[in-house]
């Protein structure tokens, strides 16, 4: 499978678990890609953050080991206060987390490698968190 084809796979497993009033998309750009920041009542955003390759100690293999990390937003609006912004916020993470953490994708394990608060511009109006989740995949060498 591509990297698309693993993010699509994402995306399906978070939208079967996250309300339907909660946008669930990609962003390839991260936060800098300008629909990251339109959000009504909250956004799920996923966007690819890179990979690296495993270390093999058999060079004839025609295949190593790589490590693809998506980072997944959570951001709510802080309408009627920034403490229900941020338990909406929570709320959404939590939901994120038990979506991901320890999924498969074609029998491969999804690993949680944390999160953490975003920084907000506090004009956004948004409060957000940012998740990491991890995969180990197999890929051609180069030359094989």
């Amino acid at each position: 499978m591509t990297r698309a084809e693993h993010e699509d796979a994402i995306l399906a497993l978070l939208r079967a678990a996250i309300p339907q009033n909660i946008k669930v998309e990609s962003v390839p750009r991260g936060l800098d890609d300008p629909k990251a920041r339109d959000v009504r009542d909250g956004a799920v955003w996923v966007v690819y953050v890179g990979g690296r390759k495993r270390p093999s100690n058999n060079a004839l293999s025609k295949v190593h080991v790589e490590d693809w990390t998506w980072s997944v937003f959570v951001l709510a609006k802080t309408y009627r206060s920034a403490e229900q912004g941020a338990s909406e916020a929570l709320a959404l993470l939590e939901q994120v987390n038990a979506a991901l953490s320890g999924a498969k994708i074609q029998g491969r394990m999804l690993t949680r490698q944390g999160d953490q608060l975003l920084p907000m511009p506090e004009e956004s109006k948004l409060i957000g968190y940012e998740a990491q989740f991890s995969i180990n995949v197999f890929a051609p060498r180069a030359g094989a």
